[in-house]
């Protein structure tokens, strides 16, 4: 049976005094992070996509494939034309909907292969059109081909390995190291891989309610929401 535990109210002593950072400093340690990140993360969110279609939708792969080479016959896009119709018809050009509408499957997916195609990675639900869309042409919004846990793996996958694994076990991120930074428990000891992992769970919670924020400057101790969720503290490093 679980008990209360009051000992996640009272940090530990060897915390009291610590000197704490200004709310700027987190901020530029976290843009730190973040610049680093754009290029690993967009190409960690091609080779999981890649590969998931490779491993899981072969037939499609190498509809694409025949598409971008201009070699794609109608037979070539079945599955390409059963994922589009499932996951945004509208998407698809006039003519193509309306064989679709007429049960003309075949004749539908030979008027998609003379469609210019262009290739896109969004990873989000939204399905928005860009005005450098060619008139005719077909948007294939690959993220949208991801079942959604392996889509949030792409998009966030490796950011979670990045801010669980340096910032546990006394570890820093780059951003942190940099600006002098490090997180700890409430109990005196650096945070475990585990709550590493749920501190990074937590910053959206953080940024999507932006009251995290706001406790990020009013909080007496700099404690934002994802602090407060994980029982940590962000000190200056001594």
């Amino acid at each position: 049976m679980a008990t209360f535990d009051p000992s996640v109210l009272h940090p530990a002593p060897d915390l009291a005094e610590r000197e704490l950072p200004g709310a700027a400093r987190r901020v530029v340690a976290m843009a730190i992070d973040l610049a680093l990140l754009v290029l690993p993360l967009t190409l960690f969110a091609v080779l999981v996509t890649g590969a998931w279609l490779y491993l899981t939708q072969r037939p499609l792969v190498d509809g694409l494939t025949a598409w971008m080479s201009d070699e794609a016959t109608g037979a070539d896009l079945l599955p390409l034309l059963d994922a589009l119709e499932a996951s945004d018809a509208t998407r698809l050009p006039e003519a193509v909907r309306v064989a679709l509408a007429q049960g003309h499957r075949e004749e539908a997916a030979a008027l998609l292969a003379e469609a210019p195609l262009m290739l896109s990675l969004q990873l989000s639900s939204a399905t928005e059109s860009s005005e450098h869309d060619e008139p005719g042409g077909v948007r294939v919004e690959l993220g949208q081909l991801l079942p959604s846990g392996v889509a949030w793996v792409a998009r966030f996958g490796l950011a979670a390995l990045y801010f669980a694994v340096l910032g546990s076990g006394g570890r820093r991120t780059a951003g942190k190291w940099l600006t002098g930074l490090e997180v700890m428990h409430l109990s005196g000891r650096p945070p475990t891989l585990l709550e590493a992992f749920q501190r990074f769970l937590a910053y959206f919670v953080t940024v999507g309610s932006g009251v995290g924020l706001v406790a990020l400057v009013q909080d007496r101790n700099g404690r934002a929401n994802h602090d407060r969720m994980v029982h940590t503290v962000v000190l200056r490093r001594r």
